[in-house]
């Protein structure tokens, strides 16, 4: 065969061949709305001709609606900054990581109650996990709204004042951390994230004299939350 058969041939019958043979009439209007699909076509060819902008922007000014603002969203940036004594080393968080995702790991293979409660039993829940450590068949009894609440509880009782979190008060984040179930839902990671930026304050306001070790347990949550839970805007 000829090449330029061959040529001839393929642009007829190949993939050069247009599927639909569409061109803009004399009288196209571009400011009309497309009324079957024909007229659509005209309108994507029209404005791949023209070349139109991808993208257009009404350029108005909004100032004078300032005065109006009544919502105003806080950055999540810590603004002020701890000692340099108090941020772990990322050896550090990796091993932290890795532990606690092997604990989540063990737990999610082990046999476990379906969660059948929405509250807390507790008057003062507070009090019970400062005095109390976490049981596992506990904690499990209860859903991830009530342990999301619980976590909730818990920040909004701290402040910059707080020096370090109690062994067992540690212990309960950790544990609910553990059972924390992902995706998170919008809540769920809106008070992780506040639990977390009270943590950067605090250990932000520990002085010279506070061990590292007494701030390890802030930076570990700051660590599984921001890492492990893909808020990483937070971390170290």
């Amino acid at each position: 065969m000829h090449p330029s058969e061959s040529d001839s041939s393929d642009d007829e019958f190949g993939i050069q061949k247009k599927a639909l043979d569409v061109s803009l009439p004399e009288d196209f209007d571009p400011n009309s709305i497309p009324q079957t699909g024909e007229e659509y076509l005209q309108h994507v060819i029209y404005e791949r001709t023209k070349k139109c902008k991808k993208w257009v922007t009404a350029n108005k000014d909004f100032s004078r609606f300032n005065k109006n603002q009544t919502v105003h969203i806080n950055n999540d940036v810590v603004n002020k900054k701890a000692l340099d004594k108090f941020y772990p080393t990322k050896e550090w968080q990796d091993k932290a990581l890795e532990s606690f995702t092997q604990l989540r790991n063990f737990v999610n293979n082990t046999e476990k109650p379906a969660p059948g409660k929405d509250r807390f039993k507790y008057d003062d829940l507070l009090a019970y996990i400062q005095g109390a450590p976490p049981i596992f068949s506990e904690i499990t009894q209860y859903s991830q709204a009530a342990k999301v609440q619980m976590l909730q509880d818990i920040s909004n009782a701290l402040t910059t004042d707080n020096k370090q979190l109690t062994p067992n008060a540690g212990a309960w984040i950790y544990a609910i951390l553990v059972l924390l179930e992902k995706p998170l839902t919008p809540d769920c990671c809106f008070i992780l994230r506040e639990f977390t930026k009270k943590c950067s304050d605090i250990r932000a306001n520990l002085d010279s004299s506070i061990s590292i070790e007494d701030s390890l347990p802030l930076s570990l949550f700051i660590c599984i939350i921001s890492r492990f839970f893909n808020q990483l805007d937070l971390s170290d």
